[in-house]
């Protein structure tokens, strides 16, 4: 018996996903979120933040990892401190903190607080450049670059699969001129 696959995809979709965090929060309010950068809207310290060298990602998303992150930092106090010991008060307070912690991070390489911050549990990611993402190991265990058959040239392929197999360029696409002479042959 065949079996059939069907996978819808759609950019919008995409889209949608990646703000569901002011979507849903306007759902659950009517209020509309306003623009936060680079910024969680309603988590504190949830952006980017510049190392020494390079930037990185702390994601604090709740109190357990907040507290983490102050003594991974050198400053258990802040979670002591009433302005930022929940994330209700972190989200009021976001500018000092935020300035604190910004700071702190700037006085150590990328790689250093990844090791220290990733030791405390607390998520967090290198920032990278188009360089660096085309280094990652990730990046080729994924297999997305595909090499066009015939000319050589590495291009990203589509980001889906289908039975777990990426569709992959059945070939590279004609040349200039190419297919002239057989175009004109059926025109007659």
């Amino acid at each position: 018996m065949q079996r059939f696959v069907i996978v819808d995809t759609s950019l919008f979709e995409s889209a949608v996903h990646w703000v569901e965090g002011p979507l849903n929060t306007h759902l659950a309010t009517g209020q509309i979120p306003t623009r936060s950068g680079n910024t969680g809207g309603v988590i504190v310290p949830y952006q980017v933040f510049h190392a020494s060298d390079l930037p990185l990602v702390i994601a604090a998303g709740n109190d357990r990892f907040f507290i983490a992150l102050a003594g991974a930092l050198g400053h258990s106090e802040w979670a002591q401190d009433a302005r930022f010991n929940t994330m209700a008060q972190r989200v009021v307070h976001r500018e000092v903190l935020v300035t604190a912690i910004e700071a702190v991070v700037a006085t150590r390489t990328r790689d250093d607080w990844l090791n220290i911050i990733r030791a405390a549990g607390v998520p967090c990611a290198p920032l990278n450049s188009i360089g660096e993402l085309a280094a990652t190991e990730q990046l080729q265990a994924v297999e997305i670059i595909q090499e066009i058959p015939d000319i050589g040239i590495k291009l990203v392929g589509l980001p889906i699969e289908f039975d777990r197999v990426r569709p992959r360029s059945a070939q590279r696409a004609p040349r200039p001129g190419e297919h002239t002479e057989e175009i004109l042959r059926e025109l007659g």
